[in-house]
């Protein structure tokens, strides 16, 4: 029988040791000059019962583990800023349960390296980093992290270094990012993304974002994008129909003022330059009310999203934690529908039970827009329960369980109930 969790010896060692390391991030600061040295470490110990693998390969139960180190400098000189950094990542064992990565991922390379330059007004910056716009449901960083899963099928060149879950990788390959501060609520961004990632056909795009931020009742915002390359060669050519797309969004949130609420949604519309394709759409609204008088301050809420059969989800990440916008740990990672032709109910209960403690049980609900040929609408259910635990000022763990339930959505695929596990590790000097 496998165990749960393969973790290395020195994966322990290593996290034993980094829980006793001082705070010493700061190597010089004067009044017009600071410098930094950052330090990121990550590891994951995962497992699953069932296998999902994409070609329908099946392993039975699968074991894995993924790690990656981020050291860099960063700081600033008056009005000019800066950082570069190094990473290194990896993935052990059998590989994720989607079989994006196969065990023998190892890579290292430049993740950051970035100029910029602010006032009190405007905000302008160049080079490899990440961006997100709103809370990542169209835009969270490039943080698309496969491996060499697709080797096998003529894909080799979408390896990123592995560490699929971990998504260490997030920096875009280059960007000019524009923000602008007004006296008013009003704030703006404009800004060119390229990503470097052949899993994504290297896509290029501009796009201006417009927010009225309201401190008290919340943040209203609208964008438009439009991609301005892409390579319609790399990935087997799935993302042909991105060029010349454009893509225009209205999100919303906050409290609108109600206390203890929290409330948020937007909606996208997509429009390609591809005859016979329709436009893409995507929507969610989403509620949360939390009890502060009962103890652990429970707060229960409902998201329902929508997304629409050609719709493309982009460049979305993980943001404001589990459920987004991976919305279920086994199929917003390993089976799908990953925010493509699906209508998603999302239940949760999250609760903090200290101060440097919290947690949750999130449930989902998986239909589809359009039903594939001979299948039903109940693509599956899932239940995550998690925690969350400051360790230490530094370290960050959090151990989850899953209980994945498939319907019958897709005739002849694993439609076995399966357990999931995962415990994560973050270090942040």
């Amino acid at each position: 029988m496998k165990h749960l969790f393969t973790i290395k010896p020195w994966a322990v060692l290593l996290f034993c040791c980094i829980a006793s390391v001082s705070n010493a991030q700061e190597l010089v600061k004067t009044e017009t000059m600071k410098l930094n040295v950052d330090l990121e470490i990550g590891f994951g110990a995962f497992h699953s019962s069932q296998d999902y693998h994409f070609m329908g390969t099946d392993r039975g139960s699968v074991g894995w583990e993924e790690g990656y180190i981020e050291a860099g400098l960063s700081g600033n000189i008056n009005n000019w800023y800066g950082g570069v950094s190094f990473l290194s990542s990896a993935t052990f064992g059998n590989g994720d349960a989607g079989g994006f990565t196969t065990g023998a991922e190892r890579e290292a390379d430049v993740e950051n390296a970035f100029l910029g330059w602010k006032n009190e007004q405007f905000d302008v910056s160049f080079g490899k980093q990440g961006f997100m716009l709103g809370d990542g449901f169209i835009i969270a960083h490039d943080a698309l992290n496969f491996g060499l899963g697709f080797k096998d099928i003529g894909g080799g060149e979408v390896n990123r270094g592995g560490a699929y879950w971990l998504a260490p990788r997030q920096a875009f390959n280059n960007t000019f990012i524009a923000k602008y501060q007004t006296d008013t609520p009003l704030r703006g961004d404009f800004f060119w993304l390229q990503s470097g990632i052949p899993a994504q056909a290297s896509t290029e795009l501009v796009g201006l974002n417009l927010e009225w931020v309201d401190e008290k009742l919340g943040t209203l915002g609208g964008s438009l994008m439009k991609v301005v390359d892409v390579n319609k060669n790399e990935f087997f050519g799935t993302y042909a129909y991105r060029d010349d797309m454009t893509i225009f969004s209205i999100r919303g949130q906050g409290s609108m003022g109600i206390e203890n609420t929290f409330l948020s949604f937007e909606v996208v519309h997509e429009n390609f330059d591809v005859p016979g394709r329709d436009d893409g759409y995507a929507w969610y609204v989403e509620g949360e009310y939390t009890l502060p008088w009962i103890p652990m301050s429970p707060a229960i809420g409902y998201r329902y999203s929508f997304f629409s059969e050609t719709y493309d989800p982009l460049f979305y990440g993980m943001t404001r934690g589990y459920g987004t916008w991976f919305q279920g740990e086994v199929s917003g990672n390993y089976t799908g529908p990953f925010n493509l032709n699906a209508d998603i109910q999302q239940f949760s209960l999250r609760f903090k039970a200290l101060e440097n403690v919290g947690g949750g049980l999130l449930y989902f609900i998986y239909g589809f827009d359009k039903s594939p040929t001979g299948a039903s609408d109940n693509y599956a259910n899932e239940l995550n329960l998690y925690l969350e635990w400051g360790a230490t000022e530094n370290l960050f763990v959090s151990p989850v369980y899953s209980r994945y339930m498939p319907g019958k959505g897709f005739p002849g695929a694993n439609t076995r109930d399966a357990d999931y596990f995962q415990v994560i590790f973050i270090y942040k000097l």
